[in-house]
């Protein structure tokens, strides 16, 4: 089904469990207005161990998820260059949020033996010794759907401005604002504990601000996106 998942030492469970993983191609896949989900199908993985499904990874833990494509079917979603390509992502579906996270990405040009071929952004289009490319992210925490996607024409910019107030002391909770993007209906906050995380989506608001509760004594860290209906 050309994907394929690595997952972190430890991440299903307990050592000793017995473990495994499947994945099924389907065009049964949640429809948002944000992004477009190329050639019309997702990768629906999932995880089991001690005979129960897994639907997080283990605390700290994360797995690679790659997908790879001919370049025949990128064309027939009329992705067609190497400037179009560099805007596809890796996304995961969040049932919490009921939205396609999309995923820091990586793209790999390859050739018919499987080696990488180096191809400009700026390059006016695929060179012929390429016969698929690859995506992959390294930021998968959960198993649930996975898609190569494009975001949607007429995105929102990203909001500007974002700032965090601490609340009193003893409250553990966060205040979070930002500046209004024009053309947006709403917006997504996400968060991690590691300023190169994954920042994973916490949760989504039609207001240009947020309170963040229930926190640890420990540093967080935010990003917001726009998002448009």
């Amino acid at each position: 089904m050309n994907v394929k998942v690595t997952v972190d030492s430890g991440a299903l469970g307990q050592a000793g469990s017995d473990s495994y993983m499947t994945a099924q191609e389907t065009a049964n896949y949640p429809d948002t207005p944000s992004v477009n989900v190329i050639g019309s199908k997702a990768k629906e993985i999932n995880a089991y161990s001690g005979g129960s499904q897994v639907k997080n990874l283990e605390t700290g833990k994360k797995a690679e998820v790659e997908l790879s494509y001919t370049l025949a079917e990128l064309s027939g979603s009329g992705i067609d260059t190497p400037a179009e390509v560099s805007k596809l992502k890796v996304s995961a579906w969040s049932d919490t949020n009921k939205e396609w996270e999309t995923l820091n990405t990586v793209v790999t040009y390859k050739d018919s033996n499987g080696n990488a071929v180096d191809v400009a952004t700026t390059t006016a289009s695929i060179p012929g010794t390429v016969t698929k490319i690859t995506f992959k992210t390294t930021e998968a925490t959960h198993f649930s759907a996975y898609a190569l996607t494009e975001a949607t024409e007429g995105a929102p910019d990203t909001p500007s401005g974002l700032t965090a107030t601490a609340g009193a002391a003893g409250t553990f909770q966060v205040s979070l604002s930002w500046g209004s993007v024009s053309g947006a209906t709403g917006y997504y906050i996400y968060r991690d504990t590691s300023s190169d995380g994954s920042f994973p989506l916490l949760t989504s608001t039609a207001n240009t601000s947020n309170t963040n509760t229930g926190l640890s004594a420990i540093t967080y860290y935010y990003k917001v996106a726009a998002s448009k209906s």
